[in-house]
């Protein structure tokens, strides 16, 4: 679903998944009811769900909530017998999706992913535009939030575009930023919208490391390693499904899809690097069990 859905960006999203409560088909109209707490609203720093069975409810909000820090999180009641508005087809997001905000400032980011870069700062681009034009922006930033945040000063880059870099952290550090933004009519913004109390973050991982999901696919073997050219990868208790074989930069990005398909009988897969820069990538095996990471060395 997450390589399916078209993106402003190129990278996937991430999903957090949860029990909804059993659905209903009425009697009358055969429709199903779909009681499902993704039918939310965000209103600034509030998110609005709509609640259908406490013993189902306490968990749904509980996952919400972890995967919002930062977010007031409220469930509301809509399937009681004295206003069930999920029988309208719909709860309160399908109800009231269409209601706009007034003079919004719009900050569009594509967060940053963990990466294994230790030398080279971290680019942070954002699409920033109001009516009346943009001031100045900022990128605040920490490795400890208890700290506080050292803000960046983004440059307009043209296009409503606006860029800072947060420098080059050691491998093991967990980087958290917001972005700032003051339009012409002084009204100011921030991305998340719950900053400083939530934010991105990312981390930056060690390339002589490789992680393995305990129930995820295993690279048994990646041959030869270093490589001019060939390279062999061996990939066991993958399962039947597709698997994604993909080399990545220094910074996360991929450079390479090796492949995108249920693995071959022989469990092998091959890749020509002979093209490829000279230096460390990172090999990433992931399947619908998990995912795999090992060095490989190009020379």
């Amino acid at each position: 679903m997450l390589w399916a859905t078209t993106r402003s960006w190129r990278p996937p999203g991430k999903c957090s998944g949860y029990l909804c409560p059993q659905h209903r088909r009425t009697v009358s109209s055969k429709r199903e009811l779909y009681r499902t707490y993704a039918n939310n609203i965000f209103l600034n720093k509030l998110v609005l769900v709509p609640t259908y069975r406490e013993e189902y409810d306490t968990t749904g909000l509980r996952i919400l909530r972890e995967a919002l820090p930062g977010y007031r999180v409220v469930g509301i009641d809509c399937d009681n017998s004295g206003s069930n508005i999920i029988s309208q087809s719909g709860a309160i997001h399908c109800i009231s999706k269409g209601i706009g905000v007034e003079d919004p400032l719009l900050i569009r980011h594509q967060r940053l992913r963990d990466t294994y870069e230790t030398v080279n700062p971290y680019t942070v681009e954002g699409y920033i535009r109001h009516r009346t034009g943009i001031t100045g922006a900022e990128v605040y930033w920490t490795t400890d939030t208890a700290a506080g945040f050292a803000p960046v000063v983004m440059t307009d880059i043209g296009g409503n575009n606006w860029s800072a870099a947060i420098p080059a952290q050691p491998a093991g550090s967990v980087v958290f930023y917001y972005i700032h933004a003051t339009a012409n009519s002084t009204k100011e913004q921030v991305r998340p919208i719950v900053a400083p109390d939530g934010w991105w973050k990312f981390k930056v991982l060690d390339i002589n490391a490789g992680v393995a999901d305990a129930d995820g696919p295993v690279i048994t073997e990646v041959f030869p390693n270093p490589t001019s050219s060939v390279l062999v990868v061996t990939v066991a208790d993958a399962g039947s499904g597709r698997v994604r074989i993909t080399l990545r930069d220094a910074l996360g990005r991929e450079v390479m899809r090796i492949q995108d398909s249920p693995m071959h009988q022989d469990h092998r897969a091959f890749a020509d690097l002979s093209y490829l820069a000279e230096g460390p990538y990172m090999l990433v095996v992931e399947s619908a069990k998990g995912r795999s990471t090992t060095r490989v060395v190009k020379d």
